[in-house]
């Protein structure tokens, strides 16, 4: 439950993996995903469905080295040329005709080349880059999982902690390897396939699971 005195939380996601799940099309990329006071989950890609939030995991935040130049230019040109319009119009008024070619004459002075001095700066710094997180959410009619991977960031994960997490402590919410039923295995091992054929776990995360699952 949240405090009446705060609004429940709302984040718009990229969706990396699981696209399906959420009745995304293929082009799309971001879903908006909020919770009501009651701790129930809504997709935009979903209507008249909610959820329940059972299961969120993230390696934790990655970064890489950025490094990046600069160049910086100061360009110094003198030229004598400023006074030649205004010789030439002065030289116009008082003699007409010759007066124009003095004029002319007079604004003409000595062109010095330009110089340019160029510097380099070099710049390093640490940048934090997404990284894929798995969700796992309940439909709270049916009962049926969805799982689906999300790009995410430090600010992300701290964004989702402010959702209620509370349903998966839930009874309802087992560790998936833990569910006794022979069908639901087998429906679990679909799932796990179907996330390592979309890149959210390894072959060896699959094995592992698959064994472990076997095992229950």
């Amino acid at each position: 439950m949240f405090n009446s005195k705060h609004k429940p939380p709302k984040i718009s996601l990229t969706v990396v993996a699981g696209k399906k799940m959420l009745g995304m099309g293929f082009l799309s990329k971001t879903v908006t995903m909020k919770q009501n006071e009651n701790g129930e989950v809504s997709f935009s890609s979903l209507k008249d469905e909610t959820f329940y939030l059972v299961g969120y995991e993230w390696g934790g935040p990655s970064t890489v080295t950025v490094t990046t130049l600069n160049s910086d230019e100061d360009k110094q040109e003198h030229s004598g040329r400023k006074g030649r319009l205004a010789g030439a119009a002065i030289g116009t008024v008082l003699m007409p005709g010759v007066g124009t070619a003095i004029g002319l004459a007079a604004g003409t002075g000595k062109k010095t080349k330009g110089k340019t001095h160029s510097t380099t700066n070099t710049k390093t710094k640490e940048v934090e880059e997404e990284t894929t997180a798995t969700i796992v959410a309940r439909n709270t009619k049916t009962n049926e999982m969805i799982t689906f991977g999300i790009a995410c960031t430090t600010a992300i994960d701290i964004s989702l902690r402010n959702f209620d997490w509370s349903h998966a402590q839930s009874p309802n919410n087992q560790a998936p390897d833990m569910l006794p039923s022979e069908s639901e295995k087998i429906e679990l091992l679909k799932k796990y396939k179907g996330l390592l054929d979309e890149g959210i776990i390894s072959s060896d995360e699959f094995k592992e699971k698959k064994k472990a699952l076997m095992k229950a």
